[in-house]
């Protein structure tokens, strides 16, 4: 299954997994002399393939850009500025030391007072990382409907998810209109994906048939640290006038009405 987690898009309050990763690749990389270099960047493996796709050069120029047009773009920007004098985006200087006098300097301030903006700003830069900035890694959850018979169809769901994205397990449910709630559909998935690959790939061990006389939706549900895109496939012998989908958030509810 795709990698599981208590914490969800909706929470905010509750940081990613990822998010301590990121913090974590930063607060070593500012140690580094010259900082986070594209070469220091290869070392960084959740910020590497969350912002390059597993390339680090892509990664450090997808970092620089995007921190360098907050800056510009912001007033209150102070701790994220002193994050990059700290990493050596926005300065020359050789060591950690250099960079912070050399941010100290500017704003007239010590260095342990640079220090503290430094920290608060490689928390910052963390969360930016682990949620703002992962558009390229947003998970993708493709519903495919195949017509099998009159009021009958087969349903197959694929997951796919970047590795340092926490997803929990999706919740399948069918619910017919005269219910009040859908009925949990127990499904049994198998990865698809090799073992270290950079995207995890999952789906139903074989398509669910379903049955139906009356109006029915299948409601797809899938929590994690960012909400997913939904895509829904139609195939085999449909009338897709039968078929409505809409999204909302981390679900995805597909109606079918019979003719």
């Amino acid at each position: 299954m795709a990698n599981t987690s208590e914490r969800t898009a909706e929470d905010p309050a509750v940081a990613p997994k990822s998010e301590a990763a990121i913090r974590a690749e930063l607060l070593l990389a500012r140690k580094r002399p010259g900082g986070l270099s594209p070469q220091t960047m290869a070392q960084c493996p959740v910020m590497c393939d969350l912002l390059g796709n597993g390339d680090p050069e892509v990664a450090h120029v997808q970092l620089s850009l995007k921190v360098l047009e907050i800056i510009e773009a912001k007033d209150d920007v102070m701790a994220l500025e002193a994050a990059c004098y700290s990493l050596g985006l926005a300065t020359g200087a050789n060591t950690h030391l250099q960079r912070l006098e050399e941010f100290g300097t500017k704003h007239f301030i010590d260095q342990r007072q640079a220090r503290r903006y430094s920290d608060r700003g490689v928390q910052q830069l963390a969360r930016l990382i682990a949620t703002n900035w992962t558009t390229q890694t947003v998970p993708e959850a493709t519903v495919i409907v195949i017509g099998t018979a009159p009021k009958e169809i087969g349903l197959t769901i694929r997951l796919r998810c970047q590795r340092h994205v926490d997803m929990r397990e999706p919740k399948v449910g069918i619910w017919p209109v005269d219910q009040d709630e859908p009925t949990p559909l127990e499904v049994t998935w198998k990865r698809t994906s090799e073992p270290e690959a950079l995207w995890t790939e999952d789906e139903f061990e074989a398509p669910e048939i379903l049955t139906f006389r009356q109006e029915t939706t299948i409601r797809l549900v899938w929590r994690g640290e960012v909400w997913p895109k939904f895509t829904v496939v139609l195939t085999g012998d449909l009338d897709a006038a039968m078929i409505t989908s809409e999204t909302l958030g981390a679900a995805c509810a597909v109606s079918i009405k019979p003719e």
